[in-house]
């Protein structure tokens, strides 16, 4: 079976006059798979940055709804390896050195907001701490893997856990737009690898961690802004278009 039709050849095959079971109730959505589809897509360089994914075409070829499509490609944007261009359609995510260079400006002004808010409510807090221990365990676990794509997710749920600890959902939510499809974008752009040291990041992330459990909310700022700043300089340094 083509592994494209397999997609839908579950559904079609069911008989539609039967009752749901539990199997049923648990299968992955269908726009959930279609995205699954596109994403490998993507890490695959089916689609390369830049790229246009037309939903019409692609609805089409896997045999589903277009509405299923553009649902997917939703969840795709969200995640920041696609944009949505008004009045052009979807593009595999293509950051230039000066999006990318915005983005960390941005995210400079920003994190280390949302760090001291979260300081101001008293937190990371104990009941927090599992949580986030969880996280950068997976991030430890992913750099002795060498398992960049997974280091990656383990390390922007890190950064989303702390903005979500901020209390606004503003600025969690503006965090997440902008900061996300740099994630994404560095991953595709490096095609899951990276000459990073992921061992000795991902204990900077762990002593950061702690750091903020202890400091003034002003220290935790700024040491925020300091550590994306650096990281900027890192990335921007190694740029090439």
């Amino acid at each position: 079976m083509d592994g494209r039709q397999s997609i839908i050849h579950n559904r079609r095959k069911r008989n539609m006059r039967q009752p749901l079971t539990h199997a049923d109730l648990t299968v992955t959505p269908l726009p959930d798979r279609v995205a699954g589809f596109i994403r490998d897509g993507i890490m695959r360089r089916t689609w390369n940055p830049g790229d246009q994914i037309i939903e019409s075409r692609l609805a089409k070829q896997l045999g589903v709804g277009q509405h299923v499509v553009r649902e997917a490609l939703q969840h795709l944007e969200f995640e920041g390896y696609v944009r949505k261009i008004p009045n052009r359609g979807n593009f595999v995510t293509r950051l230039s050195r000066h999006d990318v260079a915005q983005a960390f400006d941005f995210r400079m002004e920003l994190e280390p907001l949302a760090v001291r808010l979260s300081c101001n409510r008293w937190r990371p807090s104990d009941e927090d701490l599992p949580g986030v221990i969880a996280i950068l365990d997976e991030m430890e676990n992913a750099a002795r893997a060498g398992d960049y794509a997974r280091f990656q997710s383990a390390d922007f749920s890190f950064h989303a856990a702390l903005w979500d600890l901020a209390g606004d959902p503003h600025v969690s939510r503006a965090l997440h737009m902008c900061v996300r499809p740099l994630f994404a974008f560095a991953l595709l752009r490096l095609s899951g690898e990276t000459l990073l040291d992921l061992k000795a990041v991902a204990q900077q992330h762990r002593e950061w961690f702690l750091f903020l459990r202890s400091a003034s909310a002003e220290d935790a700022a700024q040491r925020t802004r300091e550590a994306i700043a650096s990281f900027r300089e890192q990335v921007l340094d190694s740029w090439n278009e």
